[in-house]
């Protein structure tokens, strides 16, 4: 046993003698002295005292709109990932830059995908849902119209976004390891040549040289639905048609004298409008992929042709604005009212139209019966998107100032905007549906 007076005890300031301390008899260790605790102490609450100070003001700058977290990618892959299923992607501008934003089924959540990306155009998803594809505009914020599309007023090029909010260039305008001559610049076209050809996933991407005498911008990028495929236009209209495939292959031209294009369910086919070029006369085409096999449509003239999610059936406005619908061979062809845009139901048994005169949506089974109003006073509708549920619509609806996304519930018939911050939104769609099987 030790004895009393033999045991080391601290001070009142907890100092022992010799600077030790027993815990127990022979086990002796090293005693801090009081000055130095008293030291870490203050330097432990002057950490916290900062971490906490440097939140509140990083939060009232979020707050008061001085800090835009959405600079951050994380933050904006977190705001995508916490909206849940059935969401709707669009472009949309707040006066200064044009994005990407995305937004769930009811527009309770705005978020913003992409960050000063200048994006133009039109979007489109791919069939995984992982990737929206646009232009760039190369020549800062573009116009705001009163109608329509952010058109780009020069395209870099064609852009590839993640839900992580990661963009990068799939497709640019310009030769990226050629040099483009004045004989060149006249001849005619060359041949394409490939400079760094890798697989169109998240990760990657295709630089790739479109022929040197065509300095016109890529544009209107659309998935095929497979997702193997990617085409675009490229020029002015009457535009060039090119097709590439997701493995990273050089792209080829399918058709030339274009106007506007879609891709037809099997994903191994596109329908195209031709030009105006003469002695061509306006038609309707189909063509492969690779560009054989380019035949014409026995159908009246139009445009925004769009082919039923089964191939059955077609829907295209003509030249007189009237809506047509007609079975894939063209026969049993129905007439509807003047309208500027459509879209079919996921089912195919269905298609909703705006009726630009009445200023009134409606929805006509796919064989021409059964016509019925969902929605009144609306007008110039424009981009209409059915949801992969079948439940509710998108579309752009065009003021005097300004246009506007807006989702209809078919449900209920309430309606509400899908981005009321924004000065400008246009061009929605959906998320794939397959994802949430």
């Amino acid at each position: 046993m030790v004895a009393e007076e033999n045991v080391l005890r601290p001070d009142a300031d907890g100092e022992v003698p010799g600077g030790l301390s027993v815990d127990w008899p022979g086990k002796p260790k090293q005693y801090m002295p009081s000055r130095m605790r008293r030291a870490r102490r203050w330097v432990v609450r002057a950490v916290l005292l900062a971490g906490f100070v440097g939140l509140m003001v990083g939060l009232t700058l979020a707050v008061t709109g001085t800090l835009d977290l959405n600079q951050f990618s994380w933050f904006r892959a977190w705001c995508v990932g916490s909206l849940g299923t059935e969401r709707l992607a669009f472009l949309g501008s707040d006066g200064h830059y044009s994005d990407v934003y995305i937004t769930d089924r009811h527009a309770t959540r705005l978020c913003r995908l992409s960050y000063h990306s200048n994006a133009a155009g039109t979007i489109a998803w791919r069939n995984d849902g992982q990737q929206i594809v646009f232009a760039l505009n190369s020549e800062g914020p573009p116009t705001l119209p009163m109608q329509g599309h952010l058109e780009p007023r020069a395209s870099l090029g064609i852009a590839a976004l993640t839900l992580d909010g990661q963009m990068h260039v799939l497709i640019p305008s310009r030769p990226t390891n050629s040099t483009v001559s004045s004989s060149t610049a006249t001849s005619g076209p060359k041949p394409a040549t490939p400079a760094s050809i890798t697989s169109l996933n998240e990760t990657e991407t295709l630089t790739t040289s479109l022929p040197a005498r065509d300095t016109l911008s890529p544009l209107a990028p659309a998935w095929s639905p497979d997702g193997a495929s990617l085409a675009f236009l490229q020029g002015s209209s009457p535009a060039t048609l090119w097709v590439m495939s997701r493995d990273g292959l050089l792209p080829r031209t399918a058709a030339q004298d274009v106007v506007s294009f879609s891709w037809l369910p099997d994903s191994s086919t596109i329908s195209y409008l031709t030009g105006l070029i003469p002695p061509r006369q306006q038609e309707i085409h189909l063509v492969q992929v690779d560009g054989t096999n380019d035949r014409s449509l026995s159908l009246p003239p139009g445009g925004n042709l769009k082919w039923s999610p089964d191939g059955k059936h077609i829907a295209w406005v003509l030249q007189s604005l009237e809506l047509a619908i007609a079975d894939a061979d063209g026969s049993n062809m129905h007439m509807f009212r003047a309208t500027r845009d459509m879209a079919w139901s996921p089912d195919s048994t269905r298609l909703t139209y705006s009726d630009e005169q009445s200023g009134t949506i409606h929805i006509v089974n796919a064989d021409g019966s059964n016509d019925r109003v969902v929605h009144d006073q609306i007008v110039n509708v424009s981009d209409i998107a059915w949801s992969p549920d079948g439940a509710a619509l998108a579309f752009a609806v065009a003021t005097y100032s300004s246009t506007q996304v807006v989702i209809l519930d078919l449900t209920t018939g309430q309606i509400c905007l899908a981005s009321p911050k924004l000065l400008w939104s246009g061009v929605p769609a959906w998320e794939p549906f397959y994802l949430r099987i």
